[in-house]
């Protein structure tokens, strides 16, 4: 049977989980406060030697499998900083699974997650129920043209503390971030927003995500990725790629519009009646 236990290493003050997608890797970060060397004020005591003044302790970080006999798929050993964290790289084919995550001390006592995490992009585990990241998922790319694109997100949990802001981010590399001026602010709170990407670059690759910030930090959605057209050329909402041609001051298409959807994703009604359509 999975072992459970309310304890770590003394009290647990507080404990979270953070994976996030960064390259080829998976980064998984959890922060837990340690009785006997917290020191208040959101940190720990230490350090652990003096070639690292802000590493106190370490601690072993095992991703396990969720069904019997619970073995351990991946892990290893981590410094514990003395702001409570503590960062272990995973490979990217664990995203989309589930485990339980599992810490050691230096006693055998082990603390599980109380049910399995999908270990992903943007996936957060709080076993102490104090407030966490927001969840986001990135809306799919559209409306592409040369210089400018649509997106958005949808916010399913404010993590226990309101968002205060929310938009999403881009860059040519990957992994952006709400730190670049690349970004957009589209309003606060849980729930579904649009946002409208400007100043870009035409046939040029970009990375994207949206974000959500709350009282204890920002969170990202899923990372997509999607190539401007070249000069002259749009998209619709279904990927369909239009030609245009400047006659006088007018642009037109080239082509006849091929679009079966609606800008909010509802299909378009075809093969209706002359009464259905008055």
């Amino acid at each position: 049977m999975k072992k459970t236990t309310s304890i770590l290493f003394g009290t647990l003050l507080a404990f979270l989980l953070n994976c996030e997608l960064k390259g080829q890797s998976a980064e998984l970060t959890v922060k837990v406060y340690l009785e006997g060397m917290y020191g208040g004020a959101g940190n720990m005591m230490g350090p652990l030697s003096n070639s690292d003044p802000q590493a106190v302790d370490s601690v072993q970080i095992d991703l396990v499998q969720t069904i019997s006999p619970f073995s351990v798929v991946t892990g290893g050993k981590a410094l514990l900083r003395n702001d409570g964290t503590a960062t272990l790289s995973f490979p990217d084919q664990l995203v989309g699974q589930q485990y339980y995550v599992v810490l050691k001390h230096r006693s055998s006592i082990e603390t599980w997650s109380k049910q399995p995490v999908v270990f992903g992009t943007n996936t957060y585990w709080n076993f102490s129920g104090l407030s966490q990241f927001p969840t986001v998922t990135t809306t799919a790319v559209y409306a592409i043209t040369g210089t400018s694109a649509l997106s958005g997100g949808s916010i399913s949990s404010d993590g226990g503390s309101a968002v205060t802001a929310r938009g999403v981010c881009w860059s040519t590399s990957p992994g952006p971030t709400v730190a670049l001026s690349t970004k957009t602010t589209n309003g606060s709170g849980s729930g579904t927003f649009n946002s409208s990407i400007t100043g870009l670059q035409p046939s040029t690759t970009y990375y994207i995500r949206a974000y959500a910030t709350n009282g204890v930090g920002t969170g990202y959605g899923q990372q997509l990725t999607f190539t401007t057209l070249a000069a002259g050329q749009f998209t619709d909402i279904d990927g369909n790629i239009y030609d245009t041609i400047a006659i006088g001051t007018q642009v037109w298409m080239k082509q006849n519009l091929k679009v079966s959807k609606y800008r909010n994703g509802d299909s378009i009604p075809t093969n209706l009646s002359n009464s259905t359509w008055q």
